[in-house]
C-alpha cells in the first residue's frame, strides 16, 4: 500500500476507534495500520483494546468467531505463536464455520 494511502487509511481508522471506542473490529484494523508503519506504541496499546473488547464478550472462550478474530488481532500484534494457538481453537470449535 502506497505511503499516502496507509496516512489516509490510518486517519480513517482512529476516526472510527473514536466514534467506535467499543467496536472491537475498528481496534484491530487500528492495530493493523500501525504495524504497517512501524508505529509501535500506538500497535501495542490498540492491539491490548482489541483483546480486552473480545475478553468482554459472553461466551468467548467457546466461540469459533472470537476465538478467529483473536488470532487476527495477534498476527497483526507479530504474536505468531498466541494467533497460532487462538486460529486452533477456532477450527476446534467450530470446524465447519468459513472463517
Amino acid at each position: 500500500m502506497a505511503s499516502g494511502h496507509l496516512t489516509e487509511a490510518r486517519s480513517d481508522f482512529e476516526q472510527a476507534r473514536t466514534a467506535q471506542s467499543s467496536n472491537p473490529q475498528a481496534w484491530r484494523a487500528f492495530t493493523k495500520v500501525c504495524a504497517m508503519q512501524k508505529d509501535e506504541a500506538h500497535r501495542k496499546e490498540a492491539a491490548r483494546r482489541a483483546i480486552e473488547l473480545a475478553h468482554a464478550a459472553n461466551g468467548w472462550e467457546s466461540s469459533a468467531s472470537v476465538r478467529n478474530y483473536l488470532g487476527k488481532v495477534y498476527l497483526a500484534n507479530d504474536e505468531f505463536a498466541r494467533a497460532v494457538g487462538e486460529y486452533r481453537e477456532a477450527v476446534r470449535l467450530g470446524p465447519y464455520e468459513e472463517s
